[in-house]
């Protein structure tokens, strides 16, 4: 199976869409072996869908209760054979040739991890957004960390593991249901993954679909507390390697975390955010001029609430 790539498709309502995403992968570049399908407790009953794709030999298909995408993910990569893996949603699309593209590249790099391309595409019908590939030599581990403080980030689809890889990394976490995908490759950079770029072809990121795995829908309690406990976990890496004037983009993206949850009346749990930036030492306030100086007389929580 050398050069050969496992398809790994977690699905959850997309019963409209995961016949094509399992067509693309298994006719792009020749290069899938195998296809495995995860349906991850879906309500749309898509196993009509899938399980003639099943019986036609063409994928293995794998049931159970939801239990997230990343459980789903790491389901199917427990049992890929292929020596690569690439993880679509199911909406997602991948066009050639962009694992020729992105194999070629591991394989002549000796590289655990390939970003290619990709097209985000949105469903209000908002201009396609395209996300070039970026990746050591073009950047440093450094690089890599301080984009996850800015939110930059690489759409899985785009990215070709090396199995063995990312298994012994221990595969993504499962109690995580927001940021995974950038947390995975955050941690991969912190592990001492080789990374490197593909310059052809691209993967096709739908987002908005209703039932997407993606689809990141309305704020809700638990959102605002992963995305503290990644912020967190990203401040404590930055901070082991020394890294501390990449913090600030950090600690900002975590005032405006709980700038929105109080705005959304989560007080409580935007209280426990603000304990983080404090146990960081962290007092700086950003925006206007008159902005920061009510924030600083009555309190970011009260000027929140009162005021906007």
């Amino acid at each position: 199976m050398e050069g050969k790539v496992t398809g790994v498709i977690p699905c959850y309502n997309a019963r409209e869409t995961v016949a094509d995403a399992n067509v693309s992968a298994r006719t792009c570049d020749g290069l899938v072996a195998e296809t495995i399908v995860v349906h991850d407790g879906s309500t749309d009953e898509p196993l009509q869908v899938l399980r003639p794709l099943a019986e036609s030999g063409t994928n293995t298909l794998f049931e159970g209760l939801n239990r997230g995408g990343c459980a789903a993910r790491n389901r199917g990569l427990a049992v890929a054979k292929a020596p690569h893996v690439a993880f679509l949603d199911a909406d997602d699309l991948l066009e050639e040739p962009i694992l020729s593209g992105a194999v070629e590249a591991a394989q002549s790099n000796d590289a655990d991890l390939v970003f290619s391309k990709a097209e985000i595409r949105f469903s209000d019908n908002r201009s396609s957004d395209i996300k070039q590939p970026f990746g050591l030599p073009h950047e440093t581990e450094r690089d890599a960390v301080a984009n996850g403080f800015d939110g930059i980030w690489v759409t899985p689809s785009a990215v070709l593991w090396k199995r063995k890889f990312l298994s012994g990394m221990g595969g993504w976490y499962e109690d995580l249901h927001v940021g995974h995908d950038g947390e995975v490759i955050l941690r991969a950079m912190l592990t001492g993954a080789k990374v490197t770029p593909n310059e052809i072809g691209r993967a096709i990121y739908n987002r908005g679909i209703e039932g997407s795995v993606s689809l990141s829908g309305g704020v809700t309690r638990e959102k605002p507390a992963q995305h503290t406990r990644r912020k967190s976990k990203r401040c404590e890496a930055a901070r082991e390697k020394d890294w501390d004037d990449n913090l600030t983009r950090n600690y900002a993206a975590i005032y405006f975390l709980v700038r929105k949850v109080f705005m959304e009346s989560f007080l409580d749990l935007g209280r426990r955010i603000l304990n983080v930036l404090r146990e960081y030492r962290h007092h700086d306030h950003h925006g206007s001029k008159l902005h920061v100086q009510t924030a600083c007389l009555i309190g970011l929580e009260r000027k929140t609430r009162f005021f906007e």
